[in-house]
């Protein structure tokens, strides 16, 4: 026999011989009060449960069984499942059928229609709280309508049959009403007092019960929905959330992750990134990271806030947009990309907010070009509740806590905030000839969506071993999230062996939040393509090579030509005067995978002069600061 647990009071209305007990005080799994236990019965028993029922009407549900002959008999099975399939929201000919179809022979002819309960509308009679809680609370029942951040949505699927949110609007609304109970109007008789008549809900109606506190109260919360379940903690333990979870107010689809070990997990995540040219093991680590991160950002594992994965290249098509794709495909996700080119940061905000409101889970802003400069996706990073105003809907309440951010740029310009808010990745271009790693469904990313459950599974081994361990976290306070970044340096260490977090972080944020040592890295790396790493340069030498560059020329005004001796010797002073500022008491800089040391010498004419060097790291030349 199979058993499921149902409402008290249906179950009730259902008794028959033998089809329930009474569930005992002390038995696994027990319910609570007022709920019972029903036995299915299995089709070779279905002789000894013919019983005698009278027309019943649940007040719950407004389920209606009828048996339409002069015995009023039919059988503890049939209806045992026409209560069960109701509850999932099935119409009269799909019980009928899927009894049918479950082998089970209806031997009496069962009808089962709704007989929706009755819901006054608003009216001089009758208050908008009072029907938009019972209205709410017919549709929590049937769970199709959320409360997500103050605003009422619904559940569809878009092309790919994947989850998408839709704002439930005042004139889908009042047939949504409809759907679950029957619509009357109060008027008064002069003899019989107040009686109901039938209604149909008008719009002003449907936008005054949409927009009532206690219609949105009753609904159940959605806060997060992905496409892959989520890791959330109960009394202590690690548990997979699937299908929509009422007390995280999670909605978790696809397929369950697979049983993965932990050195497996290890080995397959840190292979997914072996392509990949990191300029330091610290950068691998902040990747690796990145692709345990949103696995504590949904399940709320992570105490504080996470940082944003900032994935900064040398070079155009050097994969740092393709990082990020491959971490969201991980979830199950595509990365929602922002693109900001021309547009300005309002456009950016807004597009942001629109992303949110879809219930995107992985946003990046793309290809960032000048300075970025947003109090909004500031506040975003560290606020507990983030309000999402796109343009023509309503603001959304968003718990920023959930949702995974990502900037990619060849040269990020930040401010400080946002710099400190961020987790700096630095990928450099493969050299021509690379040959990278081939999977039977294509690149790694296509590998990584086609055993999504399999990596989802590796990151699920990685966190549960962390909370295995007692939620562990590092010292290392070199970052303002330093919780984030205590939990994220003990893991990429301990479970992956990898070198430190932030080693060499702070020296990035701060060269990002100067445009003067951007534009130095910018210098320093047409050196290198120009084949000229290792020698000492001139200031004009520089010049040369930034102008052939198309990089900015310090004094360069519009319109003037550098073949102009008075025009070359202002750029000429210019530049001095920003290697002055970029160097400071220094002579020697740190720019990500190069580094630059200046000289002074004296020219031919006596003259004190700096010359200046570029080399890779780990081949510093050897010179006598002056």
């Amino acid at each position: 026999m199979n058993s499921t647990v149902i409402d008290g009071e249906c179950a009730s209305s259902l008794s028959h011989k033998g089809g329930l007990r009474r569930a005992k005080p002390g038995e696994e799994n027990w319910p609570p009060d007022d709920w019972y236990e029903l036995l299915e019965i299995d089709h070779s028993d279905i002789d000894s449960f013919a019983v005698c029922f009278s027309v019943f009407e649940d007040p719950e549900t407004g389920l209606l069984l009828e048996v339409p002959n002069d015995e009023d008999t039919y059988y503890g099975d049939a209806a045992t499942l026409a209560q069960l399939f109701f509850a999932e929201g099935m119409g009269p000919d799909e019980i009928r059928s899927a009894i049918t179809n479950a082998g089970h022979e209806l031997h009496a002819l069962l009808i089962a229609k709704t007989s929706l309960p009755e819901v006054a509308l608003p009216g001089p009679d009758q208050p908008i709280s009072v029907s938009a809680q019972r209205l709410g609370r017919l549709l929590a029942k049937r769970c199709t309508h959320f409360n997500r951040g103050g605003v009422v949505i619904r559940l569809s699927r878009d092309k790919a049959g994947k989850p998408k949110i839709c704002e439930v609007e005042s004139c889908e609304a009042r047939s949504g009403f409809e759907k679950v109970a029957t619509l009357v109007r109060v008027t008064e008789s002069q003899f019989d007092g107040p009686v109901t008549r039938p209604a149909i809900c008008n719009d002003s109606q449907a936008k005054a019960i949409l927009a009532c506190e206690d219609f949105l109260a009753v609904l159940p919360a959605l806060r997060l929905i992905t496409n892959c379940p989520v890791l959330v903690e109960r009394e202590g333990e690690l548990l997979a959330v699937s299908g929509y979870d009422r007390q995280s107010g999670i909605l978790a689809d696809g397929e369950p992750a697979e049983d993965v070990g932990l050195h497996e997990a290890s080995d397959l995540l840190s292979e997914m990134l072996s392509d990949f040219k990191f300029v330091t093991p610290s950068d691998r680590s902040r990747a690796l990271a990145a692709c345990i991160t949103p696995a504590l950002l949904m399940g709320g594992l992570l105490p504080g806030r996470a940082a944003l994965d900032l994935g900064e290249a040398d070079e155009s098509q050097s994969g740092k947009g393709y990082r990020h794709k491959l971490t969201a495909a991980i979830y199950g996700e595509s990365v929602q990309a922002i693109a900001t080119s021309g547009r300005g940061v309002g456009s950016l905000e807004e597009t942001f907010d629109t992303a949110l409101v879809a219930g995107r889970t992985f946003i990046s802003i793309d290809n960032i070009r000048g300075r970025v400069d947003s109090p909004k996706l500031e506040s975003f990073l560290t606020e507990d509740v983030y309000y999402a105003r796109p343009a023509y809907t309503r603001t959304t309440a968003i718990d920023p806590r959930r949702i995974s951010v990502m900037l990619t740029s060849n040269k990020a310009e930040v401010t400080p905030d946002l710099a400190n808010r961020s987790s700096c990745v630095r990928i450099e271009k493969q050299p021509d000839g690379f040959e990278y790693r081939k999977y039977p469904e294509g690149d790694i990313v296509e590998h990584v969506r086609a055993n999504q459950p399999r990596y989802l599974g590796a990151v699920f081994a990685i966190v549960r071993a962390w909370h295995a361990a007692g939620k562990p976290s590092t010292n290392d306070r070199r970052h303002d999230f330093r919780a984030w970044a205590g939990v994220l340096d003990w893991i990429v260490q301990n479970l992956f062996g990898a070198a430190p977090l932030l080693d060499g972080h702070r020296e990035t944020q701060k060269r990002m939040t100067s445009p003067a040592l951007n534009w130095l890295r910018d210098v320093a790396l047409e050196v290198t393509r120009k084949g000229r790493a290792s020698e000492w340069l001139a200031a004009a030498a520089l010049l040369e090579m930034i102008d052939a560059a198309d990089l900015e020329v310090p004094g360069l005004r519009p319109g003037a030509n550098l073949e102009d001796e008075t025009t070359s010797r202002t750029c000429l002073q210019q530049i001095g005067k920003r290697l002055s500022r970029c160097f400071g008491e220094e002579d020697e800089l740190i720019l990500d995978s190069l580094g630059m040391v200046r000289e002074a010498y004296q020219d031919d004419q006596g003259r004190d002069r700096f010359r200046y060097m570029v080399y890779r790291n780990g081949e510093a030349p050897d010179f006598v600061p002056f």
